[in-house]
């Protein structure tokens, strides 16, 4: 929106934002969209590609890998299988870098920072 408005002197520049200005379609024209997408939700990190899910939980799993192209339902978790054992492993370098770069440590659960959810807690 602040591309669209001639406003985007006011994004941040440290760090710069993963996300994608949708400014080229709200005038007509066409958007080049990231095909990765990564969530992130208290102990939930997840990545989906187009082909794959991997879904890590923190500290102790359940982690999930679905093959998202002949499985979309996402009904027969891989995660344990051999022939995909390296599958994750490039998914899991992905979601690291994306929070290493984008993630407060200060909250970041796989780098021994706190829950958010302690704050909502009102004390005792």
């Amino acid at each position: 929106m602040l591309e669209y408005l001639n406003l985007q002197q006011h994004s941040p520049q440290k760090p710069h934002s993963p996300g994608t200005s949708y400014a080229d379609a709200l005038t007509g024209g066409k958007v080049q969209l990231n095909e990765v997408v990564l969530h992130e939700y208290e102990c939930v990190q997840v990545i989906r590609t187009e082909n794959w899910k991997l879904t890590r939980r923190h500290p102790d799993g359940p982690d999930e890998l679905y093959d998202m192209k002949n499985d979309p339902g996402e009904r027969e978790n891989l995660l344990a299988e051999p022939d995909f054992i390296e599958i994750p492993n490039g998914l899991q370098d992905q979601l690291e870098a994306f929070f290493d770069e984008y993630a407060d440590p200060k909250y970041n659960l796989w780098k021994e920072g706190s829950s958010k959810a302690e704050r909502l807690i009102p004390p005792g």
